[in-house]
């Protein structure tokens, strides 16, 4: 693995006989030169600078100095040669790890053990109690760096006993080398111990600090349930620590104050990473009053601010008990937290201490959603003591359950409303014996639970303790495997405490022994490959001691543990039991070996290397080799690869981390097929189609057979895309033939047989398209009717009289057309022409197809007047017969005048007896002695009476005045006006006149009070009328 480390932990040279090396695993920095190794902090949180110097090898009695020499380097391995001792480090993830090869034994044989002697300064060394490493403190007391793993094998593999310890400041390594085979290497390591959180604020004795650890992404809570405030004795105190780069910063205490003496606040602690404004911490306190009940319990949620952390609601069972000892255990997810209440009883039941556990919603001010049970609970289960979830599984341990054998309960939350938690298993362990206490503590992942039985026997060790990992299959729930420590002592408790992220379990044992500190305890991680879980590593305290009970508690997020040590000292302060709780980072970093993502501290493994991102995206990859970037990074592959084939037959990764379709006609990778027959088969042609795919058929232009003649046409068999082959056409040879022997078109003509159908061959050897009708013709042969008729080819031969085809011929219609001849036209002469007295043939045609006769209408006999009879010409009917017309009288009035009737008169000789002329219009009207005029109208009104004659008769005098009527009243006086109206005369010679009327008299009625009356009036405007009409005769 450190050979294997990534170019991120090779030196380079940092000056004359200096390499230095970054240990970015370890946040340090090596330094090497003739001098030895220097290791400085490379993390401002934590300072350190440590010079080791390998001064003295031999054997006992006997040691030699070394003298300083110049390191050298090939690759992560730096050397100091010394002859047949050979000084050599190895920077990588692991620490820097230094070695010692020795080619041959240094001592006679009689002395079978070489010693090798360094000098340390910087920080202090203190050889671990027992005896397994020396940790390097600082000027706190604090420890900085560890010395550890010292192990020595000769040439064969064989493994040689070593110690390690310290003389007078100095390390010595000592090594066996009775029946060595040489050479022989001694190999220890030098590495950065975890990073031990302690009390930022109020470090006091009996905080018990890490009884719970939490931990999300960058931010850990710590619970210290015994923690004195102010004069409130275990009223509890939570702590929060935020991560800066890899150093964990203390940012917070978390103190509501609402909370009192004896609450245990911090008994269980939970943590919700997330963006800024959307960071929750929960805290238990299960002894907390509820009004009247005491240890009801409660939770504390916290939400941090822009830059503080503030308390957001406090948590309690609604219509709870006392001594339920709510919060007792705790977990979130996003939106959803749970909390144990192990000791309450089921209402409405006698089922003390049956234990509940209560859901609540996170994003609405934490209202409750559900209180759960177990199905066939019973007294004394203490369902709750241990509660997990992770999305929608959560897990419930009851330890107590069937004589503490203990039981663990799995519910799974559904997908869609209500969402409701629903119990789906049983867990039981498969060895399960009495005292168990299967459920002590539970965890949750994915698809998997993992419970602790932390009093379960192994073997002949009581209370050694173990796990259980289920996994879920098809709905149900078998046990995957068991879970114990590789080296597993009695009343070690391993299991006590659970974690699981992923495919790492984490177990703690803290009563575990560590050397003779007894119940120092430790953690143990195991990792999951293919389905097996293996033990991976043991992790103590560097700095523990007999009864820290480290791994009382244990959090796990990514690749990151924090573990609870609650009965640690604080031995510079004197604080019996204050606690800590130290945090861990497991794996490989970024470039190096990995087979999980498991093993990385990123989190995933790709490529077979650590990687900085999962870089499952298409055409990316973590490899220098495959991108050209450092190891570790994720990156786009070049344009044009694809190493592991993930675009397909027909693409190449664009270099941005996508797929660009191969051009159609291409095959990049070689990789489409090439039907046998193609191309006569129209099969595939072993290219891409461009659309990502190879082509399953011959494209549409290839050519799948021989070119030949089809009619007039020169056809080629052509693939059609589709895999058939099909007839194209290359060419038409219209208006010529094509010529079956060469398979190509005729361009000249000879004949009419080189021409199409519908062309003749020109005088000039060119085909000709044929004549349609209408068109201007002088043969037959030029038209495609066959007919030439009026210099247009015609749809007929066209010879009958007055037909024709040509719309000069026709007058009118359509060229080509043999239409009948207009009405009245003769272009051929075709129609001989008869006089019009005898109504038979016109010299024209009848706009039918047939020369026609005098039409109707035509004069064909003078007509004659005598008298007042009138005999119109005779006209032929139009069937060749003149038709003499019927006398008829003049209009009355009127007389013959020459041949025909007078309408009209300049004089009274137009007109007939008893009739005039009037000159005035023109017309004869009837004459003669004026006839009576007519009575005056009467008209009365209250004061005049007055009467206007009637007009005389036509021709005679004027008729005399009509009698004006007259009535009156007794209070008014009337006048009486006869006035006579004139005859009309059409002659003026001839004009009448009246009495008291026309033009021989007037009179004019007028009351006696000379006031004229609107009758009156009428009657004199009628007088003065009648006179302007008849001033003519007015003497």
């Amino acid at each position: 693995m450190q050979a294997a480390a990534s170019a991120a932990y090779h030196p380079a040279p940092a000056g004359p006989g200096v390499l230095r090396a970054h240990n970015p695993a370890h946040t340090f920095v090596a330094e090497l030169d003739a001098a030895g190794v220097h290791l400085a902090s490379d993390a401002d949180a934590r300072p350190f600078d440590l010079t080791l110097t390998a001064t003295a090898f031999g054997c006992e009695g006997a040691l030699a100095p070394l003298h300083p020499v110049a390191p050298t380097s090939t690759g992560a391995r730096i050397d100091y040669p010394r002859g047949p001792l050979t000084e050599w480090y190895v920077n990588g993830p692991l620490g820097l790890e230094q070695g010692f090869t020795l080619q041959a034994s240094p001592c006679p044989a009689a002395q079978a053990a070489a010693l090798l002697e360094l000098t340390a300064t910087g920080l202090d060394p203190v050889l671990r109690a027992d005896g397994t490493g020396i940790d390097f403190r600082d000027a706190h007391g604090a420890p900085t760096l560890a010395y550890t793993d010292l192990h020595a094998v000769d040439a064969t593999g064989a493994p040689l006993p070593a110690t390690l310890a310290l003389s007078e400041g100095r390390l010595v390594l000592r090594v066996a080398l009775t029946d060595a085979v040489f050479p022989v290497t001694v190999d220890p390591l030098i590495w950065s111990p975890p990073q031990k959180l302690a009390p930022g604020s109020y470090p006091a004795p009996e905080n018990r600090l890490g009884t719970s650890v939490a931990i999300h992404g960058d931010l850990a809570v710590l619970g210290a349930p015994l923690a004195d405030f102010g004069n409130d004795v275990d009223r509890g105190l939570a702590w929060v620590y935020r991560r800066n780069g890899t150093t964990w910063v203390y940012e917070s205490i978390l103190a509501p104050l609402q909370n009192t003496a004896g609450e245990r606040f911090g008994a269980s602690v939970a943590v919700l990473d997330g963006s800024p404004g959307q960071e929750y911490a929960f805290v238990g306190a299960p002894q907390a009053t509820i009004g009247a009940n005491a240890s009801q319990g409660a939770v504390y949620a916290f939400r941090r601010g822009i830059t503080t952390w503030a308390m957001e609601k406090k948590l309690f069972a609604t219509g709870g008990t006392a001594n339920s000892q709510f919060g007792t255990s705790l977990s979130v997810t996003t939106g959803t937290l749970v909390v144990g209440a192990p000791r309450a009883s089921v209402l409405g039941s006698s089922l003390v201490e049956e234990g509940l556990v209560h859901v609540f919603r996170s994003y609405d001010g934490f209202s409750p959603v559900a209180t759960l049970q177990a199905t066939g609970g019973t007294t004394g289960d203490r369902f709750g003591s241990s509660v997990a979830i992770d999305v929608n599984l959560l897990v419930v341990g009851a330890p107590r359950v069937n004589a503490m054998q203990g039981a663990a309960y799995i519910f799974e939350r559904a997908t869609t409303f209500p969402f409701a938690f629903t119990q789906t298993a049983t867990l039981v362990a498969s060895d399960g014996a009495p005292n168990a206490l299967f459920g002590t503590a539970v965890a949750a992942s994915g698809d998997t639970a993992l419970v602790g039985a932390h009093h379960t026997a192994v073997g002949p060790n009581l209370l050694q303790g173990a796990a259980y990992v289920f996994q879920r299959q098809a709905g149900a729930w078998p046990l995957q495997q068991q879970l114990v420590a590789s080296d597993g002592a009695p009343s070690d408790a391993f299991g006590f405490s659970v974690a699981l992220q992923g495919d790492i379990a984490l177990l703690g044992a803290y009563t575990a022994n560590i050397g003779a500190a007894n119940a120092q305890g430790a953690a143990y991680a195991f990792l999951r490959e293919a389905g097996t879980w293996s033990q991976q590593q043991k992790l103590v305290a560097s700095d523990g001691a007999a009864t820290d009970t480290f791994a009382w508690s244990l959090a796990l997020s990514g690749n990151t543990a924090l573990i609870g040590a609650p009965f640690a000292d604080n031995v510079a302060q004197g604080y019996a039991n204050q606690g800590a709780a130290y945090a861990f980072r497991f794996g490989q970093e970024l470039g190096e070996p990995c087979a999980t993502s498991a093993e990385c501290h990123s989190g995933t493994c790709a490529d077979g290397i650590c990687c900085d991102a999962a870089c499952t995206g298409t055409c990316t990859a973590c490899t220098q080799a495959l991108t050209g970037q450092p190891d570790g990074t994720c990156a786009p592959l070049p344009a044009g690869t694809d190493p592991d084939d993930e675009c397909g037959d027909c693409a190449l990764c664009d270099g941005a981390g996508a797929c660009a379709l191969a051009p159609a006609g291409t095959d990049p990778k070689d990789a489409c097929p090439l039907d046998p027959a193609y191309p006569a088969s129209c099969g595939p042609d072993g290219q891409c189609d461009g659309l990502g795919t190879c082509r399953a058929f011959a494209q549409p232009t290839v050519s799948c057979g021989a070119v030949t003649c089809q009619g007039t046409s020169v056809v080629e068999p052509r693939c059609n895309g589709a895999g058939q082959c099909l007839s194209l056409l290359l060419s038409a040879c219209a208006p010529y033939q094509c010529t079956t022997a060469t398979a190509q078109c005729l361009t000249t003509c000879t004949t009419a047989a080189d021409c199409t159908p519908d062309h003749h061959c020109s005088p000039q050897g060119t085909c000709i398209p044929d004549k349609t009708y209408g068109e201007p013709c002088t043969l037959g042969a030029e038209c495609d009717t066959g007919f030439c008729a009026d210099g247009v080819c015609c749809d007929s031969a066209c010879g009958e009289p007055c037909m024709a085809c040509s719309t000069a011929a026709k007058g009118g219609g359509i060229d080509g057309l043999c239409d009948p001849v207009v009405l009245g036209a003769d272009p051929a002469d075709e129609c001989p022409g008869d006089p019009a007295s005898t109504c038979d043939r016109s010299g024209a045609c009848n706009g039918m197809g047939a020369c026609g006769l005098h039409p109707w209408g035509t004069v064909c006999a003078p007509g004659a007047c005598t008298g007042t009879q009138e005999t119109a010409p005779s006209t032929c009917d139009g069937f060749g017969t003149c038709v003499p017309a019927t006398p008829a009288p003049c209009a009355e009035g009127y007389v013959c005048q020459a041949d025909t009737c007078a309408t009209s008169c300049t004089d009274s000789s137009a007109c007939g007896p008893g009739h005039v002329c009037d000159l005035g219009t023109g017309e004869c009207v009837p004459g003669g002695v004026g006839g009576a005029g007519g009575s005056g109208g009467g008209s009365t009104t209250s004061t005049t009476s007055t009467g206007v004659g009637g007009t005389g008769g036509a021709g005679g005098a004027g008729g005399s005045g009509g009698a004006g009527t007259s009535t009156s009243t007794s209070t008014s006086t009337s006048t009486s006006s006869n006035v006579g109206g004139a005859g009309p005369s059409p002659d003026p010679d001839l004009e009448g006149s009246g009495s008291s009327g026309g033009c021989s008299a007037a009179a004019t009625g007028t009351s006696p009070t000379q006031r004229p009356l609107p009758l009156a009036l009428l009657a004199l405007g009628a007088a003065l009328t009648y006179r302007r009409r008849r001033q003519d005769c007015v003497p």
